[in-house]
């Protein structure tokens, strides 16, 4: 948070006598006039706080997702980390299958290397089926308790494709990119604001 300065027109009458002591010597008809039509220039602090973008990845850990697959999803919440290591954005990222796993965060740099750390090593992905309902869900749970928090949300969905229709209509104003790295999935293609196929036989998202 930073402490700036504004100048702005009265609010009240009351507001008047922080007005600049030169705007005191105007004619009277004049200063009233202008003290009445909220015109006369206050001079105050305030605080201006920048938000940034929050980045929640939604990242698929079934049996489905195996060792390259994997590494992909590990290179896609790399890709995304660069923003929180810039400073641009916070990340938010939880696994899920069967069920969800815990919520990791990383609002800064050092978080951000941290959670990269769990995340590459693998064991995050244990296997289970695609719950992707209840992924979404609780996605959207987190993000609105904290989304005025943030200037835009986006979920970014890492997955395989491998599961049924799911809905996300209570979504709002949150984006919702799919970045699947196994084989297409129309339902998925039809309700995300951005969608990219990243197929079994390249090596793109790979972390190196």
């Amino acid at each position: 948070q930073t402490p700036y300065v504004r100048i702005r027109g009265n609010k009240n009458l009351e507001e008047i006598k922080r007005t600049a002591r030169k705007n005191w010597g105007l004619p009277d008809e004049l200063f009233w006039q202008r003290a009445v039509e909220g015109r006369l220039p206050i001079r105050e602090h305030y605080e201006f706080v920048e938000q940034k973008q929050l980045i929640y990845v939604l990242v698929d850990g079934s049996g489905s997702m195996d060792g390259a697959r994997a590494r992909r999803a590990a290179g896609i919440v790399w890709n995304r980390a660069r923003a929180v290591i810039r400073g641009e954005a916070e990340m938010y990222v939880r696994m899920f299958s069967t069920g969800v796993g815990e919520i990791m965060e990383a609002k800064n740099e050092e978080q951000a290397w941290k959670l990269l750390d769990r995340i590459r090593d693998g064991v995050l992905f244990n296997g289970g089926g695609t719950n992707v309902q209840l992924g979404m869900n609780t996605a959207i749970r987190d993000i609105k308790k904290e989304q005025k928090k943030f200037h835009q949300c986006d979920i970014v969905l890492v997955s395989d494709g491998d599961y049924c229709e799911f809905t996300c209509d209570n979504r709002g104003a949150i984006r919702m990119h799919v970045i699947n790295v196994g084989y297409d999935n129309d339902c998925l293609i039809e309700m995300a604001d951005s969608y990219h196929l990243i197929g079994d036989d390249t090596g793109i998202g790979e972390q190196e």
